[in-house]
């Protein structure tokens, strides 16, 4: 888990980078359903980063304990990706 907490914190530093710079038109976080937790306006498009920015947004989602439902579809994709992916078990494990 080490890794992919380093790795999700520097992607939250290049999403506060990229809102703050300007660099994409808007930035969006959608949440492990798919819905969308954050969708704001970049100072590419003369908006302004507010206070509750994409990269908050982006590590609240992180550390949102999963439901039993998102526990559940998780599993059930990984049985499923284990199965059609036999070469590759250990990159899905």
């Amino acid at each position: 888990m080490n890794g992919h907490d380093t790795h999700f914190a520097t992607l939250a530093e290049v999403v506060a980078a990229g809102e703050q710079s300007g660099a994409a038109d808007s930035v969006m976080v959608l949440r492990r359903d798919g819905s969308v937790l954050y969708h704001g306006a970049t100072a590419r498009q003369g908006g302004r980063a507010p206070m509750a920015s994409a990269a908050a947004a982006l590590l609240a989602e992180q550390t949102r304990p999963c439901t039993d439902q998102e526990a559940a579809r998780f599993w059930t994709v990984q049985r499923r990706l284990q199965a059609e992916l036999p070469d590759h078990r250990r990159d899905v494990e």
